[in-house]
């Protein structure tokens, strides 16, 4: 019988996509840039949002749990917005990194 492995967890580092879309206002476009100096990175996620149907930004980490807490409108204005059960609130896209591989926690 063979002998059994003794499973153990890994957490997969990421790859940062280095291209940041130029198809997005230049205030974002600084932004990213200024993330991707940060030390930690890979742990913001940069994506456009509709909210009531109207258009916002959100820096956010996957680790957190604050949500929609860094949005900002198409002007790069801080947005503060007060939303109920019934605002429609819809991701549209991850902007950066553009190729987001989320961390996983796999077994090996």
């Amino acid at each position: 019988m063979p002998a059994l492995r003794k499973p153990y967890l890994l957490f997969k580092k990421e790859k940062i996509d280095d291209q940041v879309p130029t198809v997005i206002p230049a205030w974002l476009q600084d932004r990213i840039a200024a993330i991707k100096k940060e030390q930690q990175a890979q742990l913001y996620v940069v994506s456009e949002y509709r909210i009531g149907g109207v258009t916002f930004y959100n820096v956010s980490s996957p680790i957190s749990s604050c949500i929609l807490c860094e949005l900002y409108d198409v002007k790069g204005i801080p947005a503060k917005l007060a939303l109920d059960a019934q605002t429609e609130i819809k991701q549209v896209r991850v902007i950066w990194p553009v190729n987001r591989q989320i961390a996983k926690l796999t077994s090996a």
